[in-house]
């Protein structure tokens, strides 16, 4: 009996050892987890200090040659926009290999661009508008970055390059290589004669007549291609209906059956301000040169006025070369045009009996709905295909034929 009370008695110092055994163990496996975690985390830690330094290191290059390529994308595409309205127009600089056109500099970062023709000797030659494609010096400086395919000498290789600087020192370099075909427009972008989007009218002293071109202009003659008489005339579906209209030549171009020629507004606004010729003040003989070209005596580039509003009235002036109008233009008395009239709005010319003989050598292109208006005793134009024939070369027709970035010569 007393043995039994006993170990009734030692019950709880049984289950107080078998509890600490408990805890004993149960601390050992969280130490062996803590250490093991610790052990993970240092390892862990090593591996993200190994590549964040390796982050810090690539980075910025990998940031730097990335913009480098972005550079080289904008210079190309300058070049092209910059070719499409300058090409052919004398201010257009081709670049060097040596001397590169800047598109864009500072202290941290370039973009430049030259052009090249597709033959041996294309660093040292001059282009066949009289311009230098690759050197102004006349001499090879060594570079070759086309594939000289002599047989298509229209296509020109463009190379474009983006720099990223640091401190004066070049870290980053990409380099894009663009080979495109080059040409002047085709003859039909802008046939000679008068182009009318909206009504052709006629009024005054025997009506508004337009000459075909090489007929020689003077008062008795009567051997005129289109004659307008007294009314206004809608469309081409209107009268004169004889035939008048095409024969000999086509000289009338009227909607709907016929379009306006696609011109880009863009590019003449270029040229003008290339050439001096936007907005001006127009005086008698404007622009000067008394001639509708701009590269006198060698006669290939037109002299091209760009005016965002209109030119009204203009009388008693002789006017020489293309003429954009914005708005409307009114050419009366005694005037004389030696050129191209485009125009947004209303074209009126109104000659007097002084005026010479004929008072618009060239043609008219006139867009929208308004209408141009003969009036006088008549008002002559001679349509000028020489004229025509110019400012259709005048504007470039680019093809890009490979874009591929690529390591340049220099």
């Amino acid at each position: 009996m007393g043995n039994q009370n006993l170990s009734q008695e030692l019950q709880p110092l049984k289950f107080l050892r078998n509890f600490t055994g408990v805890l004993k163990r149960n601390e050992g496996l969280s130490l062996i987890a803590i250490v093991a975690l610790i052990v993970i985390m240092a390892v862990m830690g090593g591996v993200f200090s190994h590549i964040m330094g390796r982050w810090t290191l690539s980075a910025p290059a990998t940031i730097n040659s990335s913009k480098a390529l972005c550079l080289a994308e904008t210079a190309v595409m300058f070049a092209l926009q910059d070719a499409r309205y300058r090409f052919y127009g004398g201010s257009f600089n081709h670049g060097t290999s040596g001397t590169p056109y800047i598109v864009h500099s500072s202290d941290t970062e370039e973009a430049n661009y030259w052009f090249e023709r597709p033959d041996s000797d294309d660093d040292g030659d001059s282009a066949s508008d009289g311009s230098s494609d690759s050197s102004d010096s006349g001499s090879d400086d060594g570079s070759d970055d086309d594939a000289d395919d002599a047989s298509n000498p229209t296509r020109y290789t463009i190379i474009a390059t983006g720099k990223v600087i640091r401190d004066g020192t070049t870290v980053a370099k990409r380099q894009i290589k663009v080979k495109a075909t080059i040409t002047q427009s085709p003859p039909t972008l802008a046939k000679p004669g008068i182009h009318a989007e909206g009504s052709i009218r006629g009024s005054g002293s025997s009506a508004f007549r337009i000459w075909q071109d090489g007929v020689v202009i003077n008062a008795d003659e009567d051997n005129y291609n289109v004659a307008f008489s007294n009314g206004t005339y809608a469309d081409s579906d209107a009268a004169p209906s004889d035939g008048s209209r095409i024969l000999p030549v086509q000289t009338i171009y009227q909607t709907p059956g016929d379009s306006a020629p696609d011109l880009d507004e863009e590019f003449f606004k270029a040229m003008a301000e290339d050439q001096g010729h936007y907005n001006p003040t127009v005086t008698d003989g404007y622009p000067g040169n008394s001639s509708y070209y701009y590269d006198t005596p060698t006669n290939t580039i037109p002299n091209i006025t760009y005016i965002s509003g209109s030119l009204s009235p203009c009388n008693n002036k002789t006017l020489y070369g293309i003429y954009w109008i914005k708005g409307d233009i009114s050419l009366g008395g005694n005037f004389q045009v030696n050129g191209i009239i485009i125009c947004e709005g209303d074209v009126k010319v109104s000659a007097s009996n002084a005026a010479p003989n004929p008072h618009l050598d060239g043609g008219i292109i006139q867009y929208g709905s308004g209408q141009v208006w003969g009036a006088g005793n008549p008002t002559t134009i001679q349509i000028n295909d020489d004229f025509f024939n110019a400012l259709n070369n005048a504007i470039p027709v680019i093809t890009v034929e490979s874009w591929q970035e690529a390591i340049s010569a220099n």
